[in-house]
């Protein structure tokens, strides 16, 4: 079975990144990689470039990038975990 790769957004705190590598997740926080302040589109463009489901505060704009990306037909490939429920 495939493990779940995940990019933490910068409104979740970096600290999770952390546990859940020691709990044997792939994940990595947008503040290690320094990708801090870039848009919400730029994050899943990289999000999907890498193979990585999105974990974010923010899930209403990502739902609706998800639905322009259906709409050019770009597959994204990425799966969007609110952190919270909003």
């Amino acid at each position: 079975m495939a493990k779940i790769r995940l990019l933490l957004d910068e409104d979740v705190r970096p600290i999770l990144a952390e546990i859940l590598r020691h709990r044997g997740y792939d994940v990595i926080h947008v503040l290690e990689l320094e990708r801090t302040g870039k848009t919400d589109a730029e994050q899943l463009d990289h999000a999907v470039s890498q193979r990585r489901a999105i974990l974010t505060h923010n899930i209403r704009d990502f739902i609706m990038l998800d639905r322009q990306y259906r709409k050019s037909a770009k597959n994204t490939s990425a799966s969007y975990f609110p952190s919270k429920s909003q």
